[in-house]
């Protein structure tokens, strides 16, 4: 759980929700990146990822800042809709950490708002990050338990792949 109202620190006003995008376990794979907003109107939200991934992105998102000392990349994601954001080969076990940025206007934070970024092998959802922002309290959280379960069949062998993430549930 982040601790509402939103975070302090770079940049001020913005939730800032960490997770990790990885890759497969045996070896180096496509995968497709998409965000899925539910934001209310003036609601700003970006994906900050490493610089090595933002680059790698296929084809490149319209528009994404560099901060070439921090090594990070941060695209612009849109408040509401789905947003593909293009396709990457990850190496086996790579693990990208990166940070979902979202700014929600004041007089809307009572409500609570949807975030997710999710990640598709083959046309199949293999993991996924949902986090919601606002609500009574006006915090961050990431969704208590989130699991993508699909089966994976590279080059005609059967593999099961299945990720499950247990995620805070508790209110700070």
């Amino acid at each position: 759980m982040v601790p509402g109202p939103p975070s302090s620190g770079a940049p001020p006003g913005f939730y800032k929700l960490p997770f990790l995008i990885a890759g497969a376990f045996d070896r180096g794979r496509r995968f497709e990146i998409e965000a899925i907003a539910r934001l209310p109107e003036r609601s700003r939200v970006s994906l900050e990822m490493p610089l090595w991934l933002a680059q790698a992105l296929r084809p490149h998102p319209c528009e994404f800042e560099i901060d070439a000392k921090k090594e990070i990349g941060r695209i612009a994601l849109n408040p509401a809709g789905v947003q593909r954001l293009g396709a990457v080969i990850l190496r086996a076990k790579a693990t990208a950490v990166c940070r979902l940025l979202v700014r929600v206007p004041d007089d809307r934070r009572s409500q609570r708002y949807e975030v997710a970024v999710r990640q598709l092998y083959e046309k199949r959802e293999v993991g996924r990050v949902t986090c919601l922002v606002g609500g009574e309290d006006g915090s961050a959280r990431r969704l208590p338990k989130v699991r993508a379960s699909t089966r994976v069949v590279p080059d005609g062998e059967s593999v099961e792949a299945r990720r499950e993430y247990r995620l805070c549930s508790r209110r700070g």
